[in-house]
């Protein structure tokens, strides 16, 4: 039954996932449309600025999730995560942000892209003995089906 909630929480995180992408579109467009107002004088510059400030904390929201798979997939691989900078600074593998007085640590492209190449390494070391044997054994059974039919 383990297996059947990973599944679910998956398919969870993947439907927030997916629902702050839609989110984060519309607000573009939503900004879009409030840029065109404000170049016609029709709303202020601080409507302007609430709505960056509002697809700022999208961003930043799918992000911290992105992040947190990211780290579960190291975690289950059992690849070193980059060590996290303890002065509320960042650092070429992590990025501080602030919402709603909340403060996070999110994985920069590099750091995303470090730990995706030590998971895929890992997942090559792990895999490349399968598929020799693999390939060895369809190999070994086609010669006996071939030796017998002959």
């Amino acid at each position: 039954m383990m297996w059947w909630r990973r599944l679910q929480s998956w398919r969870d995180e993947k439907f927030i996932l997916d629902q702050l992408k839609a989110a984060l579109k519309e607000e573009y467009y939503n900004f879009d449309q409030l840029l065109r107002s404000f170049e016609r004088g029709e709303v202020g510059l601080k409507d302007v600025v609430d709505k960056e400030k509002d697809i700022n904390v999208l961003n930043l929201r799918i992000q911290i999730r992105h992040t947190a798979k990211r780290i579960r997939q190291a975690a289950i691989h059992g690849v070193p995560i980059p060590s996290k900078p303890q002065n509320g600074t960042g650092n070429k593998y992590w990025d501080y942000a602030v919402v709603d007085q909340e403060s996070f640590y999110v994985l920069t492209p590099i750091g995303h892209r470090r730990i995706k190449r030590e998971i895929m390494n890992d997942w090559d070391l792990w895999s490349r003995p399968i598929i020799a044997w693999t390939a060895l054994v369809i190999s070994v059974i086609s010669l006996i089906f071939t030796l017998t039919k002959g």
